[in-house]
Formats: C-alpha cells, structure tokens, sequence
C-alpha cells in the first residue's frame, strides 16, 4: 500500500446539525453546494486535493504545510467576506484544524494517525478559527504563516497530549480606522489578510493521489501499440489494398499499356522575315533609390517594468495587487518607490476615484513607509494633510507616524 507524508486538513460548517432540524432537504443541499462553491476554486488554487465530503465536512491533502496554512486562511477570509454581505440567517461559519504526518493512500482515500489526530483538533476548534498541530507548525514556513501557541490539550483517543497552535485573527498591519462604513471594507481588515481576493480558476483537480494509475494505463497502451505494429508488420504486401480493392481486377503486373500511334508532324510553312524598325528609345530621367529606414532602437525594459506598469495603469485592482506585491517581496528599489510616490502626489487631490483604487493607494503609502526611507516622508505629510479622500487621508497618517519610527 502506498504511504505518503502529507498536511492534512478538516474543516467543518459550525451549527450545520442544528440547521438540518429547520431546513428542508433542499435548503440543506443549496447550503452545501454553496459551501463547495465558495471553497473549492482557493483548495485548486493553493495546490490542494479534495479527498472527500464528509457531510458537511472536507477532507483535504497538501503536499506543501505551507500551502495548506495560506488555503485555511484564504479560506475563512472567503467566508467572512461573504457572511458581511449576507443577509441575517444566511451566514457560513466553518472551523479549520490541520495536521501533518504519513498517510496511506488507497483507493483515492487516505488514512492513518495524522487522519485521526486531525479530526480531534477539529472538535476542539472553536468558531471562524483555524487551529493546527506541532507537527505542521515546525514544518511550515513561519515568515508566511503567523501563529500563536494555545498550549497542551488532552484529546479523546490520543494517549498523551498534543501541542496546539492557532493562527490568529487581525495580525497582520491593519491600517482601517474604526468609524469606516461596511462598504469601504477592503483586504486589509480580513481576519487573514485577504489572499482570496487574488484567487483565479485554475484547471485540473490539484493534487492526485494515484499518479500510478495514470502511468500503468500509459505503459499498456504503449504495449498495444507495439504489438498491433508487430501484426502489421508480418501481415504479406498488399494484404490491407486487396481489402478494397473489387473481385474482377486484374492485378497490375497483368495489364500491359496499349501502345498508341504518334500523330503526325504539322507541316510548318516558312514566312519571308520582314524588317521591323524600332521606335526610337526616349531617355528615361535616373531615378535615386529612397533612403532605407534605420530601425528604431527600443531600449530593453527593466526587469521592474511589468510591475511599474501596472502601479501605473489606473485600474485600481492591478495597482493594489502590485503594491501588496512590492509590500510582501520587499521590492524597495528606487525605480518602483519613485513611481509610487509620483502616483500618490498625483491622486492624492482627488476624491472621484472608487475603494479598490484607495485601497491601492494606502498600500502605496504603506510600502514608502516599510522601505524606512526618510525621503518619502513629505509626501506622506502631504497626503496625510491635503488628501480630499478621508479613508486614504487617515492611512497617509498612519504609515507617516510608522515611518518616522523607522527613520528615528
């Protein structure tokens, strides 16, 4: 049987078997599928492998621990999206809990301690929380996941007690002052960050757990192939042509080609030559051939264009995933810091533009103020002073104060 050392995930809908009590079949099954609608593109996303549905629960397998941590947290912030905007009654809560360990894989299942022990943090994992186990805490990398210990717990079935620790909510900068309304909630004040907001479809099913079985069928249909070559091969000449060809025909060494009598030579009456003058020939003006074009010489872009690019296409999505991603890369070089400080002294007199471009810009003003560079401290001042757009103009404070930190 085949094992594999994999992170394990289990999820669960908080409340799901009180529901059923009031829902009907229907409501019940809408419920799930809105579930797995909402789930199931961030599991492909992060690489991850629906191994089944447990009810309402998932059973999920990474290969990569880290992964596994971002698509919890991914997760949970698509949820908490989603209950903000729903309608009382119609909200989703789950509870994640996460192990890693060997696992054996049969039939397209998986099984063993790591299963196990998963499914008793689950029952211990309180609500829109993700708790996880030592073993995936140690394994992952911690500069992309967070966490804080929640100490010893003694699980049902499990002979000694288990580590456990949390990912916890709202740590990372949240730079959303309180008296800011529901609709101009961005990323930046999801539990985990927002890393849903960045998810695209991808094809495929993510992980398989039965990479033989697509490697077996391979190898026979090479095999089936060789072997109908081989019959063909010692099959006579013309065995196939014959198939198609009618009972009466001769075969075609037999038929000999008739020969057929050349036609006379047509008789070729000779003519006097005549002499014919030429016309006189006029002299045609010389004319210079045009000057080729030299080719234009485009200087070869900087390995930082794309992403310049993109700071400076007024779409607000583009501009804030290119700032969160010069943010998290710590791309503090000089090219990208200066195209961001022109685009805020350019916006920042304005107040038509919509929430996802004053999203982009407080991470504009966030990024100056990670880079600990003195110069970008008056712009910040500008911002935090003359911006017409009250949200972004509370940001500019914000990372001007964190900025001034940095520079003392």
């Amino acid at each position: 049987m085949k094992t594999e050392n994999l992170a394990i995930i289990l999820t669960d809908i908080v409340g799901y078997t009180e529901a059923t009590s009031r829902l009907s079949r229907k409501e019940q099954k809408e419920m799930l599928n809105l579930h797995n609608q909402l789930l199931f593109p961030i599991i492909r996303n992060f690489g991850g492998k629906v191994v089944k549905t447990i009810g309402d629960a998932l059973l999920l397998v990474f290969r990569s621990p880290t992964d596994a941590m971002l698509c919890s947290m991914a997760m949970q912030d698509a949820l908490y999206d989603f209950n903000r905007k729903s309608e009382h009654g119609g909200e989703l809560h789950i509870r994640i809990a996460a192990s890693l360990g060997e696992v054996r894989v049969s039939r397209n299942d998986v099984f063993g301690e790591a299963v196990n022990l998963t499914s008793r943090i689950e029952s211990i994992t309180p609500e829109d929380e993700i708790y996880l186990s030592e073993a995936i805490y140690l394994a992952m990398n911690k500069a992309e996941v967070p966490c804080v210990e929640v100490g010893l717990k003694a699980l049902k079935g499990i002979s000694e007690p288990v580590r456990i620790w949390q990912i916890p909510r709202f740590t990372r900068s949240k730079l959303v002052p309180e008296d800011v309304g529901e609709e101009q909630i961005d990323e930046l004040s999801y539990p985990y960050g927002g890393a849903h907001l960045d998810v695209e479809p991808k094809s495929g099913v993510g992980l398989d757990l039965m990479p033989e079985k697509k490697t077996i069928g391979l190898g026979l249909l090479v095999v089936a192939l060789i072997a109908v070559g081989a019959v063909v091969w010692s099959l006579p000449a013309g065995t196939f042509s014959s198939l198609f060809a009618g009972e009466e025909t001769p075969p075609i060494e037999q038929v000999e080609p008739k020969k057929e009598a050349e036609p006379p030579k047509p008789v070729v009456k000779k003519t006097p030559k005549q002499t014919v003058k030429s016309a006189p020939v006029k002299k045609v003006a010389k004319v210079e051939p045009k000057p080729e074009l030299k080719p234009v010489v485009v200087e070869q872009a900087g390995i930082y264009a794309p992403l310049i690019a993109q700071l400076e296409s007024g779409q607000g999505s583009e501009m804030r995933a290119a700032a969160r991603r010069v943010a998290n890369e710590e791309i503090f070089e000089p090219e990208v810091l200066t195209v961001m400080e022109k685009v805020l002294g350019t916006y920042h007199l304005r107040s038509d533009f919509d929430s996802r471009t004053a999203d982009a810009l407080a991470w504009y003003c966030k990024t100056l103020a990670l880079s600990g560079e003195e110069a970008y401290l008056p712009i910040l001042e500008q911002v935090a002073e003359s911006s017409k757009h009250a949200k972004l103009k509370k940001y500019a404070a914000r990372s001007l104060n964190q900025l001034r930190r940095k520079v003392r």
